[in-house]
């Protein structure tokens, strides 16, 4: 039987297996949380994390969201 956290790496690697699934990172946690400020979901991961030149690095999603992680635990929608 998996757990939780099995599915939600399933659902992760979905689209695209080549992105990372790390739990303990700011960008992943916001997704598993689903606390990043867009309205509807946001859906699974497309790209890895991209560094941006405001800083910190740009994801994005199936959705179309781009999540930007901008240092510790802050990560917005843009």
């Amino acid at each position: 039987m998996a757990n939780l956290l099995d599915v939600q790496k399933q659902a992760w690697g979905a689209v695209n297996p080549l992105v990372p699934f790390n739990p303990d990172a700011a960008m992943c946690k916001a997704w598993m949380a689903r606390k990043v400020g867009y309205s509807g979901p946001v859906g699974v991961p497309v790209s890895d994390e991209t560094p941006v030149d405001e800083g910190g690095s740009a994801q994005a999603f199936s959705s179309g969201v781009v999540l930007h992680w901008t240092g510790g635990d802050q990560v917005e929608a843009s």
